[in-house]
Order: C-alpha cells, then structure tokens, then sequence
C-alpha cells in the first residue's frame, strides 16, 4: 500500500516538473516592443505607432515600410542610447 502512494506521489511530482518545464520554455521566448527578447525567427515590420527598444534578437526579416517612422528608444538607466546592430546580410 505504501508503494503505491509513492508510486503516485513520483509520478504527481514529474507531472508537475514536466508542465512547469513547458510554461517557463515558452516565457522565454516572449518578446516586448521596448524590452526586446526573442522573436523565434518570425519576420518583424513595426507599423510606426509605438517605440521600440531593447535587445531583439532571432527575427526572421526586419522590414520598414515606405513612409513609415519608427522610433528607437534606448535608456541604459542615465543616458538615451540609440544603436542598431546589423548581424545579416540584409536588414
């Protein structure tokens, strides 16, 4: 009787560990328009109605449209930064 119960109480705790180990996996690849993160090589164009900033990484094409403003925001804490690091060959 007591094997079962710890038969059961492993097989609750793995259910957990393996359902948390899903949710935290898809966390980090959440992204935000001025915290960055990563964009899982999806394509990105900004419509030009908000700021962006931080450190986006992973995206597929990054593209502007013709007439469109975007505006870049960086804060490191004392100073606005603003940098664009190209690491393909097309931007």
């Amino acid at each position: 009787m007591k094997r079962k119960k710890i038969v059961k109480l492993l097989i609750l705790i793995i259910s957990l560990i393996f359902t948390f180990s899903l949710f935290s996996v898809s966390l980090s690849y959440a992204w935000t328009l001025l915290g960055g993160g990563d964009h899982e090589g999806q394509d990105w164009i900004p419509d030009g109605s908000e700021e962006i900033a931080g450190v986006h990484t992973n995206i597929g094409t990054f593209s502007i449209e013709a007439s469109t403003t975007v505006y870049v925001k960086g804060y490191d804490g004392l100073n606005l930064l603003y940098w664009l690091e190209k690491t393909k060959e097309s931007l």
